[in-house]
């Protein structure tokens, strides 16, 4: 019989994205990266082509807020114990699904115009309504 041992975690929600999060930001871009492909370099925005497409995740299902819900299982007294980060893992990618709900491949411009805007879908009377609003700036 093979033993098998689960890298497991125990920390605060922070230490989890300080120490865990590198890893987990790659696994989700590597599972996106055959629907960013599948795209040929058109972003989903202004559909021109350009080499390479970022892979933006839509407001209000952002990669820490889906990380976060799946480390919310895991709480005790604000400290995170994942008895298997593999499994962890697995729960991450899964929320990401379908893919097309939670992410947007954009080219470079579009991606920090979206970041740097506020993009809220409501529903209305059955009818999906997108409602653009740009985020304060501050002057001087």
């Amino acid at each position: 019989m093979k033993n098998t041992i689960h890298a497991q975690f125990t920390g605060t929600i922070q230490d989890y994205h300080h120490f865990i999060g590198p890893r987990i930001k790659n696994k989700i871009c590597n599972f996106t990266r055959k629907n960013r492909n599948t795209r040929n370099g058109i972003c989903e925005h202004c559909n021109t082509y350009n080499k390479e497409l970022d892979s933006a995740h839509i407001h209000g299902k952002g990669r820490r807020q889906i990380i976060e819900k799946v480390l919310y299982n895991y709480l005790n007294n604000k400290i995170v114990i994942i008895p298997s980060l593999e499994t962890v893992e697995i729960e991450i990618l899964k929320l990401h699904k379908p893919i097309e709900n939670v992410v947007k491949f954009l080219c470079k411009k579009c991606h920090n115009e979206y970041d740097n805007n506020i993009i809220e879908t409501r529903e209305n009377q059955g009818k999906n309504l997108t409602i653009q609003i740009k985020k304060n700036s501050k002057s001087r």
